[in-house]
């Protein structure tokens, strides 16, 4: 097997490990009695071994981690750069090991102060960056599914409220299921991206999901669903005990409504300067569309990637940006990600190239100073 060959065979080692993780932690979280077998992590770890083993030139002692709790504390809760610690230096090289984007990524898992391995932000994020059929029926896969079975109406108003509601009461459920009364597709997309939840949780101040303290953590779908200020004290109680709730399933929060929180920020900066603009025009191709007095189109798309090596290789993987009509395209991030790391937009940008250099990734804030630009030219023309 060649040298590409063999970092391809790795990457999917890492793709059975984090879906597994995945998976693990939604069969446990249905039924904490009983502790769950998921092949396709346990396929993924014999994998790594023997790569390991045969390619890194490890010792034989590296299996003792093949049972699946030692694995956890050799390898999945550590960054992923000391997973390659026993490798022969000379392989590293040979194969570029400490140039691929998964080298530089954090720790798969953590361990909550409940004793429950739990997959982390970065594994989530690694494998929502790899190739679509990794996540073919997931929870976030199916859904999108159905809504690309929806008029593009439909498909808008039904996905903006999705991101705008991670909980709803039964009442909301009922309203919402009435405005789609004779379209069979939206109810089924409703009753899968629901779920009922019945315990008690704060309401999250950061993204409105279920939050719950277990020790010294606080538990929701993201690691990083701890940065407000707001004293926990002070938020709100979904109470599911007491009242009929139903929120999103967690897959859903990751990688639909946590990427749709940019889009819609994009969205409403334009409605607020009286931009001519759509959202996920040609069923998600972009995220959304501007259209400008003078007939100039730019092609928006938002991303949340906190690494952006994942970000350059999803770009490379699929040919770069969607090609088209269009004068100028945008990759925009949040702004915070480009302060915990000053070259990200350089990263990406790496694979963003074109014949006609109308395409770059850019801030948030850098963005809005685009579009603020080109509207008061527009403005001035008239």
């Amino acid at each position: 097997m060649n040298n590409n060959g063999l970092v391809t065979q790795l990457r999917k080692a890492f793709q059975l490990i984090a879906k597994g993780l995945i998976k693990k932690q939604d069969a446990l979280e249905a039924n904490p009695k009983q502790y769950p077998y998921v092949p396709c992590l346990n396929h993924g770890i014999n994998m790594f071994l023997a790569l390991t083993y045969d390619v890194g030139q490890a010792g034989a002692e590296i299996f003792q981690a093949a049972d699946e709790h030692a694995f956890f504390e050799r390898y999945l809760c550590r960054p992923m750069q000391e997973w390659f610690d026993g490798w022969n230096p000379e392989v590293l090289t040979k194969l570029s090991i400490r140039e691929q984007e998964f080298y530089s990524r954090d720790a798969f898992a953590f361990l909550r102060d409940d004793n429950y391995y739990c997959p982390s932000d970065a594994c989530c994020e690694f494998l929502y960056a790899q190739e679509p059929n990794v996540i073919e029926g997931t929870d976030e896969n199916t859904l999108y599914e159905n809504l690309k079975q929806l008029s593009p109406e439909d498909y808008c108003s039904l996905r903006q409220y999705i991101i705008n509601n991670p909980v709803i009461t039964i009442t909301e459920r009922g309203r919402l299921l009435s405005r789609y009364s004779d379209n069979s597709v939206a109810k089924n997309a409703i009753f899968h991206a629901y779920e009922r939840f019945e315990e008690r949780a704060y309401r999250c101040p950061d993204c409105g999901w279920t939050m719950k303290k277990i020790g010294d953590r606080l538990i929701c779908h993201s690691q990083h669903c701890k940065t407000s200020k707001k004293p926990l004290e002070a938020c709100e109680i979904w109470d599911g005990e007491n009242e009929e709730l139903y929120r999103l399933k967690k897959g859903i929060m990751r990688y639909i409504v946590a990427p749709g929180q940019p889009e819609l920020e994009v969205a409403r900066f334009c409605q607020k300067r009286k931009l001519d603009f759509s959202l996920w025009p040609e069923k998600d191709k972009y995220d959304v569309e501007i259209r400008f007095p003078d007939g100039t189109v730019w092609e928006i798309d938002a991303k949340t990637y906190r690494n952006p090596w994942f970000l350059k290789r999803h770009f490379e993987s699929r040919g770069g940006f969607p090609t088209g009509t269009y004068q100028q395209g945008f990759v925009v991030i949040p702004d915070e990600l480009k302060r915990k790391e000053s070259k990200y937009t350089q990263i990406v940008n790496k694979a963003l190239k074109t014949p006609e250099d109308n395409v770059r990734c850019v801030t948030m804030r850098t963005l809005k100073i685009e579009i603020n630009r080109k509207a008061a030219s527009d403005e001035e023309e008239e």
